[in-house]
């Protein structure tokens, strides 16, 4: 059990003034594309056929299906993230690296797609910097993770190695335009900047599977897995708080409303529910996915820091992913 300490002013880095700017206002554009803030997706990776028919969920915050983006083949869809200008992305893996890659969809349905060879082991997650670029984790139980960046048109650009993690899962780049990986197998955050240095890792006391970053301070809300705990963090890794979410099943998708006022959180089990709680551990709602097979990941559209106009799906929506099980250590 994690105890709780008091928030504070003077316990929260303040990192409000030194939001990054390139990542508020590509929001905007993301109105404009037809994601409103708030919009969530579930990746559901097999479909009414196992393994067939992947595709992506559109729900709006109150759990109202809106729409699907329909897929066909290169099970499972893993990651999810927005780009800045306003596509959704996901990673696929088949077992060998000429079958792993991404697929980017727009809000007008269209999909493109491209092969990752330099993925070795099978992307887990990918999250996009402010400037468009695809960050994927490329996992190994051993010394040998890595992040591959990627242009949106399958243009490889880097690798970075990042020393002493092991299998890489969920990951996020905060409004710190940092990436922030979580190590399910060594217990570890690692932080990566956008030009590819590897800024180190911290330790936790559980095993992190996925993490948002609050837009109001800049800390982290962090997946337990195994805890089925959501854990608040500074990004030097000092706990704040805790609390249950009150569901089975191993807990991966967390996600954070563009106010930074409420989190999201689901877990792979036969329910596949998505709850709903306040900063407190308060549970504000709670909605079912229909015909998951297993939500995994959670992205949500931030807030726009000025109007914007264009076509929208509803007055806010939530980005999830969900997968079948990754691999034998990840247990259900």
């Amino acid at each position: 059990t994690i105890a709780r300490k008091e928030i504070t002013p003077m316990n929260i880095p303040i990192r409000l003034a030194t939001t990054n700017l390139a990542w508020l206002f590509a929001s905007a554009t993301l109105v404009a594309q037809g994601f409103p803030p708030g919009t969530l997706v579930i990746d559901n990776p097999n479909g009414s056929i196992q393994y067939l028919e992947p595709n992506l969920q559109v729900y709006a915050p109150n759990g109202s299906f809106l729409r699907t983006f329909a897929g066909t083949g290169n099970p499972p869809w893993t990651g999810a993230s927005v780009t800045p200008d306003g596509k959704m992305v996901t990673t696929f893996y088949n077992g060998y690296p000429d079958l792993h890659g991404v697929k980017i969809f727009g809000a007008d349905g269209t999909v493109a797609s491209f092969a990752t060879p330099e993925v070795f082991s099978g992307g887990r997650d990918v999250s996009v910097f402010a400037n468009g670029v695809l960050a994927i984790s490329d996992t190994s139980l051993f010394d040998g993770s890595q992040i591959r960046f990627y242009k949106q048109d399958g243009t490889f650009i880097r690798t970075t190695s990042v020393t002493g993690l092991g299998e890489l899962v969920g990951s996020t780049v905060g409004t710190d335009n940092i990436l922030y990986v979580a190590d399910i197998f060594r217990l570890k955050i690692g932080k990566v900047a956008e030009d590819g240095t590897f800024l180190g890792s911290f330790a936790t006391t559980f095993a992190p599977s996925d993490l948002v970053m609050s837009p109001i301070d800049g800390t982290l809300w962090v997946a337990d897995v195994n805890g089925a705990n959501i854990v608040h963090m500074t990004t030097d890794g000092a706990v704040l708080d805790s609390f249950s979410i009150g569901l089975t099943g191993s807990f991966y998708g967390i996600g954070i409303s563009p106010s930074g006022n409420s989190l999201y959180a689901t877990t792979r089990s036969s329910s596949a529910l998505v709850r709903e709680f306040d900063l407190g551990g308060n549970q504000l709602n709670q909605f079912s996915i229909s015909n998951s097979s297993g939500p995994l990941y959670m992205t949500v559209v931030p807030a726009i820091p000025e109007p914007a106009t264009g076509t929208t799906f509803a007055s806010g929506a939530i980005l999830l992913t969900g997968v079948r099980r990754l691999s034998k250590r990840q247990r259900g």
